[in-house]
């Protein structure tokens, strides 16, 4: 997977065995191979470090950071289609000297500036140094695949794939911010652009982060939103059409991420979209596909599935069941790997998931977003079920029903917490337009109640943000806005 560390420092006062020790806190990101770099400039010092997984080219020709002409990058990710810009490149007269992804990024950028991420399929954060321009250019990947936090206090911004990384420099400020806590017990996890930490963020996915050298400002900008493609004009397409086109694109993708000079495999739920890309991969290949899954001796078991869909397709199947000892024993391993509050139980399995695949091979594929682009998570099905009661109920009434409601609802006895919340949620997202009740039934519906916030805490503070919140102009189908939220909230933020 790679990581990266940095810092631009305009005290001057940071050194090379900061750098070091920032990288060193990472190991486990990238252990075929380490760089460091320091660039003295009139206004600052930069540090730039790598530590390597080797997918792509695995000769010292990927070693980072990495410098073309006034360009200095250090870039964790993948570029699938590489081979194909580099082609397009090399007609416009650019020669390479390494058949790593990471000099193509490079010199794609000096011949189209930012504008090349536009030309990019893959999961990315790179991180360029202009010696001409004196700016800092950050590009994280569109749907947030790779992660990057950053510390800014107007005298030093520092950066890495992990929060570990920036702790370890002595300018680092480790102030919990307050203001986010209520809105992780709402979430379970902490939206981006925020952090556990104050003045420390997460740059948001399909975003350039820009920070000039000369006047210390930062700016940012989007260049992709995954908004739209839900508001586009539906296919007319059959389903038969709609069915071939689907597949093409899945296999395109899959190809794609094949694409690689290491071993690869796949993560097997049993459930409909891992098994979809088990599928695509080992009806292209004549070599068995490794295949790795978890079961458990209580609770959620879908390793018969798995293993069951393992042997219709012909993999070559890995299967640990875990013990509720084994479960609880990793429970106290998973800061060190997160380094802020997160509360999503899938953590364990994937720990131990990833550790059984990393004995066969060195890359394995998932199938994440399945369930925000095909409608698959069971929210989405109970909140159509809502929308119907609701809209049974004529629009001019809505308002009247929704005040009365509201009242009524804290004198009916006998009642949970979560039954009462989810009374309420649909009282309070009675709307006449139904985007914006879509809106706000989904939003109620996976908040923690607010009886339970105001019991929960003595002195909320209450961050303004919401993953909830997204321009509702030109959505034309209400169950969308549910899936666009999950799509730029929970897949990049916790899935």
């Amino acid at each position: 997977m790679c990581g990266i560390v940095g810092f631009i420092d305009f005290t001057k006062k940071s050194s090379e065995s900061n750098l070091r020790e920032m990288i060193g806190s990472i190991p486990h990101r990238g252990p075929d191979d380490q760089g460091i770099k320091l660039i003295l400039e009139q206004s600052s010092i930069i540090g730039l470090a790598h530590a390597r997984l080797s997918i792509i080219d695995l000769s010292n020709g990927g070693h980072q950071p990495m410098q073309y002409k006034h360009l200095t990058i250090v870039f964790n990710g993948e570029i699938y289609n590489y081979l194909e810009i580099k082609k397009e490149l090399e007609i416009l007269g650019h020669i390479f000297i390494t058949a790593s992804d990471t000099e193509v990024i490079l010199h794609a950028f000096y011949e189209w500036g930012k504008q090349c991420v536009e030309k990019f399929i893959g999961m990315f954060i790179y991180v360029i140094f202009d010696s001409k321009s004196k700016k800092i250019i950050v590009t994280r990947d569109r749907a947030g695949v790779k992660p990057f936090y950053y510390f800014w206090n107007e005298e030093i911004f520092l950066f890495g794939s992990e929060l570990k990384a920036l702790i370890t420099h002595p300018k680092f400020e480790k102030n919990i911010n307050e203001n986010i806590v209520s809105t992780y017990f709402d979430l379970g996890y902490i939206p981006a652009p925020y952090s556990i930490f104050k003045k420390t963020s997460k740059i948001e996915p399909g975003h350039h982060l820009e920070l000039s050298t000369q006047t210390k400002k930062i700016t940012f900008e989007k260049y992709w939103d995954a908004e739209r493609f839900y508001k586009l004009p539906k296919s007319i397409l059959n389903y038969s059409e709609a069915k071939e086109k689907l597949h093409e694109l899945l296999k395109s993708a899959c190809d794609y991420r094949m694409v690689s000079d290491v071993p690869i495999g796949v993560f097997l739920s049993g459930g409909y979209d891992s098994t979809l890309v088990a599928a695509i991969l080992q009806k292209s290949t004549s070599d068995k596909v490794k295949t790795f899954t978890i079961g458990f001796e209580e609770g959620n078991n879908e390793a018969p599935y798995a293993k069951e869909t393992a042997k219709y397709l012909g993999t070559d199947h890995t299967e640990y069941t875990c013990t509720t000892k084994e479960a609880q024993e990793i429970i106290p391993t998973l800061p060190f790997f997160y380094d802020e509050p997160f509360a999503d139980s899938s953590a364990i399995p994937t720990i131990l998931v990833s550790k059984l695949a990393q004995k066969k091979v060195t890359v394995v594929l998932s199938a994440d977003a399945g369930d925000e682009v095909f409608f698959g998570y069971t929210s989405y099905m109970i909140m159509n079920q809502y929308m119907k009661y609701i809209n049974f109920i004529p629009s001019f009434l809505k308002p009247s029903i929704s005040k009365i409601g509201l009242i009524l609802s804290d004198f009916i006895p006998f009642l949970s917490f979560d039954k009462k919340h989810k009374i309420k949620s649909a009282f309070k997202s009675m709307q006449k337009d139904n985007i914006k009740q879509a809106s706000n039934l989904f939003c109620f519906m996976n908040s923690l109640p607010e009886d339970f916030q105001n019991k929960l805490f003595l002195n909320k503070k209450k961050c303004t943000y919401s993953p909830y919140k997204i321009n509702l102009q030109d959505f034309s189908v209400p169950l969308e806005v549910a899936m666009a939220i999950d799509y730029k909230g929970y897949l990049q933020n916790d899935i």
